[in-house]
C-alpha cells in the first residue's frame, strides 16, 4: 500500500467554497520510458465542488501551460448543455499530492479560480469538511484509507457513554445520594 499523502485548507470562519492552491503542468507520466523532461509547473487557485463529476480549467491556465486540446466533449452545468474541449495535466495539490495525465475540461470559473477539482480526483481519496467552532476545515486524502462513518461513530459514543456512566438509573446519577424523610 502507497504511504498516504494529505492536505488541509482551513479558513478563519464559515465558507462556503472550498479553496486551495494548485500547481498545472501539462500531461506527463515521467515513469513512461523516453518521456523526456518534465513540464515546467505553473501555481494557480482551485475550488472544490463536489457537485461536478469532473475537473475543469480555464483559458488562462490553457494558456499559460501551453496545453493541446485532446478532442471535445458535451458538458452540463447550470447553464445547461454545451461542447467542451478536452485537455490532458497533471495536477499537483498542497503536500505531495499529485495526479498525472488528468482529463479535464475547459469552462468558465467565478471569482478568480482558474481550476475546479471535482468528483473525478475527490473519490480518489477520502474527502471531509467540518465546521466546528465556527471555522470550516476541509481535509483530502489521497489514497482512501479507511471508512469514516459518523452514524457509526455517534453509535459507539453512546454506547460508550451508556457504560462509563451504568446505563438509565432512573433520573439519577450514580453513585448519587439523596437525603430521606
Amino acid at each position: 500500500m502507497q504511504p498516504a499523502r494529505s492536505l488541509t485548507i482551513s479558513s478563519n470562519g464559515i465558507t462556503r467554497i472550498i479553496q486551495s492552491e494548485c500547481h498545472f503542468s501539462a500531461g506527463f507520466d515521467a515513469n513512461v520510458a523516453g518521456a523526456g523532461t518534465p513540464p515546467v509547473l505553473h501555481k494557480f487557485n482551485a475550488i472544490w465542488d463536489t457537485g461536478a463529476s469532473g475537473s475543469v480549467i480555464t483559458k488562462e491556465v490553457v494558456e499559460t501551460c501551453d496545453l493541446k486540446p485532446t478532442g471535445m466533449v458535451q458538458t452540463h452545468h447550470a447553464q445547461g448543455m454545451q461542447l467542451a474541449e478536452t485537455f490532458l495535466v497533471n495536477i499537483f495539490l498542497p503536500n505531495g499530492v499529485q495526479f498525472v495525465n488528468v482529463p479535464v475540461i475547459l469552462g468558465v470559473l467565478p471569482g478568480g479560480s482558474h481550476a475546479l477539482i471535482g468528483m473525478d480526483i475527490i473519490t480518489t481519496g477520502d474527502f471531509c469538511i467540518t465546521n466546528y467552532n465556527g471555522r470550516t476545515v476541509c481535509s483530502f486524502r489521497w489514497p482512501s484509507c479507511e471508512c469514516t462513518d459518523y452514524v457509526a461513530e455517534s453509535n459507539r459514543l453512546a454506547k460508550k457513554k451508556v457504560h462509563t456512566t451504568g446505563g438509565f438509573s432512573g433520573g439519577h446519577a450514580k453513585g448519587r445520594r439523596h437525603k430521606h424523610r
